[in-house]
């Protein structure tokens, strides 16, 4: 009679998987399964991985994280496999912003992309006012504060005109009436 052995996923075997029965016994010791292990996994530039030991049993993770300036492309946890390596590392790339785009406006050292923590100055066409912060900074999810916007000053002009007109009107036409009121009871 033979049998047959088979490790679970994730072990490793230790000798021959087969024993056979003979008049004296089985024919060899029975195997061992032995966790598998992975050596460290890759480093990854601009990042790191915790924790960090120069073995790996199966089934253990490391968790990737990045340099400030820098965002995980990829998962940040990967895991030991059972062919002994790890699954593909996660990279870190570079945080950058394109140009905000502002209707009416300059922007400061135009550029098309920026990199993380870099500033810009925003200023304004002739006959525009800013509406929001004048200094933008690149940051880990994209320009910090808002990016504002620019407003042409004859849009707040025109409401204040038609506001002053019917103020006026008002005052005019109350005047009459007092005066009307007046005259009548004298």
């Amino acid at each position: 009679m033979t049998i047959q052995y088979q490790c679970n996923k994730g072990y490793r075997m230790e000798g021959s998987d087969l024993m056979t029965c003979k008049e004296n016994g089985w024919n060899s010791p029975p195997p061992k399964c032995n966790i598998v292990t992975c050596q460290k996994p890759l480093a990854v530039k601009n990042g790191e991985f915790i924790p960090m030991k120069e073995t790996y049993k199966y089934g253990e993770t490391v968790t990737y994280s990045c340099e400030k300036g820098f965002n995980p492309y990829g998962a940040s946890q990967i895991s030991c496999t059972e062919h002994e390596i790890f699954e593909d590392a996660p990279h870190c790339l570079e945080i950058t912003c394109v140009s905000p785009l502002i209707k009416n406006a300059i922007i400061s050292g135009s550029s098309a992309a920026y990199r993380y923590g870099v500033s810009v100055q925003v200023r304004c066409n002739e006959g525009y006012r800013i509406n929001g912060s004048d200094d933008l900074t690149c940051g880990e999810h994209g320009w910090k504060p808002s990016i504002p916007q620019c407003i042409d000053h004859q849009r707040w002009r025109i409401p204040l005109i038609i506001v002053t007109v019917i103020m006026l009107i008002l005052v005019v036409v109350a005047l009459l009436w007092w005066l009307k009121k007046r005259n009548c009871k004298a």
